[in-house]
Formats: C-alpha cells, sequence, structure tokens
C-alpha cells in the first residue's frame, strides 16, 4: 500500500505540470480540414490573370490543403490577396496532370519585404478520385496529390 502511495505521490505533480493547449493553427489544419480559401479551376482566369511578382518558398499537402508559403513586397502585406487557379484541361498522362498557378493582388507600392502563410483546399483539383501531379506553374514544383 505505502509502494502505491509513494507512486501517486510522484505521479500527482507530474500530470499537473503537463501542458495541455494544443496549437491552434495546427488544429484548425487537421481537424475538419477547414482552409483558409478554396482554389478554384477556371481556364480563362488561369490564362488571363495578371499577379504581382511572389516567391514561393515552401508547399505542403495535408489531407486536402495545400499550405503555402510566400513572399513578396509591399509596405504591411495586410491588403495582399493570395488566389490559387487551376487549368481546367487534364493531360492524362500517368499519373494525370494538372497545371496551377498563384495569382498574388498586391497594390502596395513600398519595397519592405514580408512572408506569408495561406492554406488552400484544393479538392476541385481532383479527377475522378485518382492520384494527380500538380504542376505549380512559375516554380519548379510538382505536387503529388492525394500524396
Amino acid at each position: 500500500m505505502k509502494n502505491i502511495l509513494w507512486h501517486l505521490w510522484i505521479l500527482i505533480p507530474l500530470l499537473l505540470a503537463c501542458d495541455k493547449e494544443t496549437d491552434p493553427l495546427k488544429l484548425e489544419l487537421t481537424v475538419g480540414n477547414e482552409c483558409e480559401q478554396r482554389a478554384i479551376v477556371d481556364q480563362e482566369l488561369y490564362e488571363n490573370e495578371t499577379s504581382f511578382f511572389l516567391l514561393i518558398e515552401e508547399l505542403e499537402i495535408i489531407d486536402d490543403c495545400l499550405r503555402v508559403k510566400y513572399s513578396s513586397s509591399g509596405c504591411t502585406a495586410e491588403s495582399w490577396n493570395l488566389r490559387l487557379i487551376g487549368s481546367q484541361y487534364v493531360a492524362y498522362s500517368y499519373p494525370p496532370q494538372r497545371n496551377i498557378r498563384f495569382v498574388l493582388e498586391n497594390n502596395e507600392l513600398c519595397e519592405a519585404h514580408f512572408t506569408r502563410e495561406m492554406t488552400f483546399d484544393i479538392s476541385p483539383f481532383r479527377s475522378n478520385d485518382e492520384a494527380m501531379l500538380l504542376n505549380v506553374i512559375g516554380t519548379e514544383h510538382q505536387l503529388m496529390y492525394p500524396n
């Protein structure tokens, strides 16, 4: 009996010291697969939409979300609007391929450099529930979706 009490005496402070808070961003990305924006498939926008210069630093697919870390110049980066647009055409190779591109609307005329992250629901890029190779135009990135 003394042995059990001794172990409880040691375990209780350890259990109370544990930090049970979770990172809200990770929770948001993994629970319910909620992304900040939804990617679109629109051939006219894909071909004709103009974009301000941006540098894609990181891309990662998490379930149906594509997390992008990107940078550009501006004053605060608060007014930036980033969209992900996919071509409606699919190259039926193995695996099928779709070209996608990021379009940044940036009306800030400052030379400061900012980096931001955003997530996109890329489920509109699926084709017949099979794997798709996404070619990110303007970069050397190719992403297998779903991975």
